[in-house]
């Protein structure tokens, strides 16, 4: 914590930077991103742990490896040794950081806890970074601000330095390692610098439910293939423009001043951000992840790696829109001058990524919507295979669990993101939560118990589905109920997955929930407790059209008592289409009634029955009563 430092510099007076550094060297040398202290900076400041601030200077600074090299002056400064080597995936890593400026606020660094989760190559993406090559991804918080701060190792050194260049498929923290910096920075490589690299601990740091996840996962990872989906139109890279870039096309710079300025730079990044986030929002072009669950070519995916995705064409050309990056965020989300319409964006080829290099395509067997699987074909294979009916285990409540991808390329075999499981039962059974980052690269993957066991496969890594086409305002996007690495993800059930194998492999899709429908779904706040609280009550369904509403609380099923969402859902596994159910509803004022003769008269038959009592001559009293129960008869539907 204490050789985690804070940053911050200008450039060319306007300009201003700010994000994590690490003190290498007790003489004042420091490692960071360019993105947070670029080549030309000026006013350098470092901020220590202990407030103390000193003026740092650029000792290098190379761009194509988004590093830089400060130099403070002091002797005797707490820092960490850098690590030559590459981390293995499921070792231990940690972050500090200067996360929203918390160590010039609060004069410490903020702290994270995770593991290595992947070794592989990133990409230059066209934006604020230009690195490409070898990065370490980790499951330990990477928040604005930490970029330029450090992933440490399972033996306490400097492993990789945190960059913005992340992988599309994956949309996970990763850093440059140091392993590259060291043989590439020329400081390093003519040794006028020359940083520790001895490990602070004598034994690496070991979480022995990751470690076993991780053996487990080198296992597994011989069945792992790489699917390439191929859709009717190509998937959308937004576009990007580093800010150097787009300050040679901005008009009469030199002329504005220091306000106007600050304005067009303010609007390119407010631009830039709203693109990375709608990014997140399409699908990449990279490979997704599939599990080979027989020799002769049965490969088991996501149902969301092989589905049609939504698609925005311009009404003019039917292609879809394509937006130009202007520097206005509100110029992105224009629609072109004759309108857009919505269509599809349907899967015409899948490719099967063999192991020696080769391809094959496959072909879409089966599909079984309620577990959110599909099973496809290669021809002419033979590959190692995953046994399911010997390998299914059932998720329990708060057990570890570690969610492999395919990794392809240099780099580790697979990705393994560990977590535990969160919600042994959702979707009427068919799947389960866990809080394992699930994204694009790792949809389609197997989730391993510590065991080594098959829970199930990873399923949708957004909801509702990825588009092209558009860019969505601020305002638009709390549509996505889930987004990648929320750690709200939906894993198929293992042991349902095998009931149902042999009959996909016959070639049998189920595209429809088993069972009645009822048209409900939880309030998200309370889907844990002790009431099953209705969320989204969906129009048109039974539900809705009987009025029930969002916030509504069962309490009664057919008269017998409801006592959370899960036993609510059980009764209702026993009901059938067709059905005629009696439920008790608490809303605030739901109902109101007069209470005559000790009687509550609500509707006509009441009233009816009431005259049945007095005479023509009758006189009665009655009271005016609120009531929050009441009982609604519902006759329950098909599927949709």
């Amino acid at each position: 914590m204490a050789s985690t430092v804070g940053l911050y510099c200008k450039k060319d007076g306007y300009a201003s930077f700010f994000g994590t550094g690490t003190v290498i060297a007790e003489d004042g040398h420091i490692l960071t991103s360019t993105t947070v202290i670029p080549p030309g900076a000026e006013e350098i400041m470092v901020v220590f742990a202990n407030f103390t601030r000193r003026q740092g200077s650029i000792v290098e600074s190379n761009e194509q490896l988004e590093t830089t090299l400060l130099k403070v002056d002091g002797l005797g400064l707490a820092y960490l040794p850098l690590a030559n080597e590459f981390p293995m995936v499921g070792t231990r890593a940690f972050t500090t950081s200067n996360a929203n400026n918390v160590v010039l606020v609060s004069g410490t660094a903020s702290f994270s806890m995770g593991h290595v989760s992947g070794l592989y190559e990133v990409k230059n993406l066209g934006g604020e970074s230009l690195y490409s090559g070898m990065a370490i991804e980790t499951t330990a918080a990477v928040n604005p601000g930490s970029d330029g701060g450090p992933i440490i190792n399972d033996r306490g050194q400097l492993c990789g330095v945190i960059s913005l260049n992340v992988s599309p498929s994956r949309w996970q923290g990763v850093g440059v390692p140091t392993k590259v910096i060291l043989e590439r920075l020329e400081s390093f490589k003519s040794e006028r610098v020359k940083p520790r690299r001895d490990p602070i601990f004598e034994k690496p740091l070991v979480d022995d439910s990751t470690k076993e996840l991780a053996r487990h996962g080198e296992d597994w990872s011989k069945y792992l293939i790489g699917l390439r989906v191929e859709r009717k139109y190509a998937p959308e890279v937004l576009p990007r423009m580093p800010w150097d870039t787009f300050l040679k096309e901005v008009k009469d710079w030199s002329s504005l001043n220091q306000d106007k300025r600050q304005q067009v730079l303010g609007d390119y990044f407010e631009s830039a951000r709203l693109i990375e986030v709608n990014q997140m929002l399409r699908q990449p072009d990279e490979p997704v992840t599939g599990v080979i669950v027989s020799a002769d070519g049965l490969i088991l995916t996501s149902l969301f790696n092989v589905a049609d995705e939504l698609a925005f064409l311009n009404k003019a050309t039917k292609e879809p829109h394509r937006v130009k990056f202007t520097g206005k965020a509100e110029d992105l989300s224009k629609e072109p001058e004759a309108g857009l319409e919505t269509s599809t964006n349907p899967v015409v080829k899948v490719t099967a990524l063999l192991a020696d290099g080769g391809t094959r395509e496959a072909k879409i067997i089966a599909r079984h919507l309620p577990l959110g699987v599909a099973l496809l074909k290669i021809d002419d294979v033979q590959l190692p295979a995953a046994n399911v009916p010997e390998s299914v285990s059932a998720p329990e409540l708060g057990e570890s669990v570690g969610l492999l991808g395919f990794a392809g390329g240099s780099g580790t075999r697979f990705t393994m993101n560990a977590g535990i499981v969160s919600a042994p039962s959702r979707g009427r059974g068919f799947q389960f939560q866990t809080d394992a980052m699930l994204n694009y690269g790792n949809s389609g993957g197997p989730v391993l118990s510590t065991t080594g066991k098959l829970l199930g496969i990873a399923t949708a890594p957004i909801l509702p589905r990825t588009v092209q086409g558009r860019i969505f305002k601020d305002d638009e996007l709390n549509g996505w109920e889930i987004a990648p690495n929320s750690g709200v993800g939906m894993i198929a059930w293992a042991p349902k997955i095998r009931d149902v194998l042999d009959g996909m492999k016959a070639g049998t899709s189920t595209l429809k929930l088993p069972g009645a429908y009822l048209g409900i779904s939880p309030d998200p706040a309370s889907v844990f407790g002790v009431a099953a609280v209705l969320g989204l009550v969906g129009a048109g369904t039974p539900a809705g059209n009987a009025g029930l509403k969002r916030g509504d609380r069962v309490l009664e099923i057919n008269g017998e008592e409801v006592e959370d969402w899960k036993d609510l859902m059980s009764h209702l596994a026993e009901q059938k289409a067709g059905d005629r159910i009696r439920l008790k509803i608490q809303r605030p004022g739901i109902q109101k009634a007069l209470v005559i003769k000790g009687k509550r008269v609500t509707n006509e038959a009441d009233i009816a029955e009431l005259l049945k009592s007095v005479d023509a001559s009758g006189k009665f009293e009655g009271q005016f009563e609120v009531i929050d129960t009441k009982e609604f008869e519902i006759v329950l539907g098909e599927r949709p």
